[in-house]
C-alpha cells in the first residue's frame, strides 16, 4: 500500500479510493548555488514554478522524470513530474511573482518547501553539480 504525501509532508494512507494519474512539467533555473522558485502566501510554500509560469526559448541543460504520489484535496494522484533544468549564469528574474532561494535554504527548511516536489529537488541536486 504506497504512501501519499500532501504539499506540507504529512504522509496519507491509500484508502482504497480512485488514483488519478496526471502529468506536470516544472522549470528549475539554478544560477551558483540559488534556484528560482515561486512562493504561494495563501499556502506559505515556496516550490519550482510549473511550465505555464516560465517560458524560456533555450534548450534545458539538463532534463528528468520522477513518479510521485500526492494527495491533493483528499485526492490521491500519481503525479508523473518532468523537470526542465536550466543552469543559467547572468540571469535576472525582475517583476515577476519568481524569486531566488539558496538550495541551501532548501536543503535545512529554512524556507517551506512544496514536500510534493522534495524528490524531484533531490534528483535535481544528484543531476547539478
Amino acid at each position: 500500500m504506497p504512501n501519499f504525501v500532501d504539499n506540507y509532508g504529512l504522509m496519507h494512507r491509500y484508502n482504497n479510493q480512485t488514483v488519478t494519474e496526471r502529468e506536470k512539467t516544472y522549470v528549475v533555473i539554478k544560477k551558483d548555488r540559488n534556484i528560482v522558485c515561486c512562493y504561494d502566501p495563501t499556502t506559505g510554500l515556496y516550490a519550482f514554478p510549473d511550465n505555464d509560469m516560465v517560458e524560456l526559448k533555450h534548450e534545458p541543460t539538463i532534463q528528468f522524470s520522477i513518479t510521485a504520489n500526492i494527495c491533493e484535496d483528499g485526492k490521491f494522484i500519481k503525479e508523473k513530474q518532468h523537470y526542465l533544468v536550466f543552469d543559467v549564469n547572468g540571469a535576472e528574474i525582475e517583476n515577476t511573482p519568481l524569486q531566488w532561494c539558496t538550495i541551501d535554504d532548501v536543503l535545512v527548511n529554512a524556507v517551506n518547501f512544496d514536500a510534493t516536489q522534495k524528490s524531484g529537488f533531490k534528483n535535481f541536486l544528484v543531476r547539478v553539480k
